[in-house]
């Protein structure tokens, strides 16, 4: 009797890496940290059980041409040495460690058990994770929460947050079609129902981008199916394809009870509409950009600079009322963004690595079908780096990454390759798991602890909320996610306490990368203010008069000023045109007796 084969259940172990993108915790304002962390944690179980395998390869050939640009391409943030942002080079390679490892990582493993084996597992667990992300959407969206989710006003989770969850759901959709290669035809409809599931909560989230992008990537398919399939197979290719799309969509006409743009006719005439504030400030955002690459085409204007120098443009949009809800966070547009942050090398670079990967897969999908989905994953991915910030997002990279990998490997050496050992890509990925480990988890309990301080400062308790900031890695975590310097919250605090010299000293600190900031410039003029050195005080409240004409605040600070020194003519200028422009302001109200006539 012929002994059973023992079955190889380790290759499983891969799907665990699938569920990174969307964990969460309602601790936490932003994910990423957290999601970089379980991702290494995750990949670690396959990487020690690789290690301990017989290697049957020796050797992997990767394509030559891609494998140079991809380590070009951190070469090109050196400028940050010229426009003096190198404060932030660490932070910003370190950005670079979780896409490199899931690049690699695709790679070892594919060439360890197989390609046959690596898309039937990686498309089962991503189909899983997506529909059970997507079904806590759905339920979301009607009212029901199963777990707790994040409560706050712009949540940093994937499942929170609709233009986070679709730039992970949409590419990973399909996978669906993948899957339907491995899976036996009793399951066709399991597989039907996740498409549901999951094309109607990308359409309930009211993405405008996602679903403009869907109906290319849907017409891709049928295309496809109608040049490449005889006349039987097309028919019953198509039906189940449309026929889910179009359930789909007649189920996301449903008014949903929570979420925004509930109006689905509503929110798509809104695309065109060139006065809409999303699109408005989209092209605020791009124009901004444009103006920081005309006047820094080689260098750029700084590593993580953009958000902290937009308000010099667009100084009216920042009023009283509105000054803590910042928009203006990214530029809304990856290649603009690394254009004006880095120069022209950057954008150029990271272009010519995006077209490498689609078209290594365009070629392989010739052969396997398989890479055509994962070609139309990516472009998915591609097409949101137009109109949001993927590059910026762990949930929203992670399948571009993932496909960079597929992309990457080469089955043979015929063609012009790089041959790496498998003790190398061992080695190699045993150091990004290290340095991603430890600085995802300083970054992580940097975040606890200023979310900690935060709470302390709306409770007015600053000695706290100072303790909470010295726990913070000025290196790893100098922004919180709204692109806030932490150096700003450590110098309201010593401002608070009256320890002016030292929050001076943070104050300034939080300038070097957030020069154009109104929060910023407002923080250092009061610390100048209250230390009576006026004449510092009033550049700085005279400078944010000119930039925002339209924050009253701080002009009132500077009336105060003027009215206190005896400076009359001034303090009479400045006085009238508050009058006009806030005349109910109830900060103006000891100066009408003095400065006004009719009151």
């Amino acid at each position: 009797m012929k002994k059973k084969k023992p079955q190889n259940y380790f290759p499983w172990l891969l799907g665990l890496i699938f569920f990174s993108p969307i964990i969460f915790s309602t601790r936490l304002l932003e994910m990423d940290n957290l999601q970089k962390l379980a991702l290494f944690i995750l990949a670690l179980p396959l990487i020690i059980v690789l290690s301990k395998k017989k290697i049957e390869k020796e050797e992997y050939f990767v394509d030559s041409k891609l494998f140079i640009f991809i380590f070009l391409f951190p070469l090109t943030f050196l400028t940050a040495f010229i426009n003096k942002s190198s404060d932030m080079l660490l932070l910003q390679l370190t950005y670079l460690v979780p896409p490199l490892f899931i690049l690699f990582y695709t790679l070892i493993v594919f060439n360890h058990i197989g390609e046959e084996t690596f898309f039937r597992i990686s498309a089962l667990s991503i189909v899983v994770v997506s529909t059970i992300f997507s079904s806590i959407g759905l339920l979301q969206v009607m009212g029901v929460e199963l777990v707790p989710l994040p409560q706050i006003i712009i949540p940093g989770s994937t499942i929170g947050h609709r233009g986070f969850a679709v730039e992970f759901l949409l590419p990973a959709i399909p996978f669906l079609l993948i899957l339907k290669n491995y899976v036996k035809k009793d399951y066709y409809p399991l597989l039907l129902f996740a498409g549901v599931i999951n094309i109607s909560f990308l359409l309930f989230t009211r993405s405008r981008s996602a679903f403009g992008i869907s109906i290319l990537i849907i017409t891709a398919i049928i295309v496809r199916i109608i040049f490449q399939k005889n006349f039987k197979y097309k028919i019953q290719t198509l039906l189940p394809i449309i026929g889910v799309y179009l359930l789909a969509f007649l189920l996301s006409l449903i008014p949903p009870i929570k979420g925004e743009r509930s109006d689905f006719g509503a929110n798509v005439k809104t695309i065109a509409d060139t006065e809409y504030k999303s699109n408005k400030l989209r092209m605020n955002f791009w124009e901004a950009s444009v103006e920081m690459i005309k006047e820094n085409p080689f260098t750029g204007v700084g590593l993580q600079k953009w958000s902290g120098i937009y308000p010099k443009y667009y100084g009216d949009e920042f009023t009283d009322s509105k000054i803590y809800f910042v928009h203006a966070i990214h530029s809304h547009n990856d290649f603009l963004e690394l254009f004006a942050e880095n120069g022209i090398a950057a954008p150029i670079i990271y272009t010519i690595i995006i077209l490498l990967i689609l078209y290594n897969l365009y070629k392989k999908s010739k052969s396997n079908e398989n890479y055509f989905f994962i070609l139309l994953s990516s472009l998915s991915i591609v097409g949101f780096s137009f109109v949001a910030f993927p590059f910026s997002k762990f949930s929203s990279y992670f399948f571009l990454a993932f496909a960079a990998g597929l992309s990457l490997v080469t089955v043979n050496n015929k063609t012009k390759v790089v041959s790496l050992s498998s003790n190398q890509l061992k080695y190699f990925l045993i150091i990004l798991i290290a340095i991603g480990i430890i600085t995802s988890y300083l970054r992580l309990i940097s975040e606890l602890s200023y979310v900690k301080a935060i709470e302390y400062k709306n409770g007015g308790d600053y000695k706290n909320m100072l303790t909470e900031l010295e726990n913070v890695n000025s290196i790893l975590y100098p922004l919180d996610p709204s692109k806030q310097p932490v150096e700003f919250y450590r110098a309201t605090a010593l401002y608070r306490l009256n320890r002016l010299d030292q929050a001076l000293i943070h104050s300034i600190n939080s300038e070097k990368i957030a020069p154009f900031n109104p929060l910023v410039l407002h923080n250092t003029a009061a610390i100048y203010q209250s230390s009576k050195k006026f004449d510092n005080a009033i550049i700085y409240y005279e400078k944010m008069r000119e930039l925002f004409p339209n924050y009253i605040d701080p002009q009132i600070n500077l009336l105060i000023i003027y009215s206190e020194t005896s400076q009359s003519k001034k303090a009479q200028q400045l006085f009238d045109e508050l009058i006009k422009k806030d005349s109910l302001n109830p900060r103006l109200i000891p100066f009408k007796s003095k400065y006004s006539n009719q009151f």
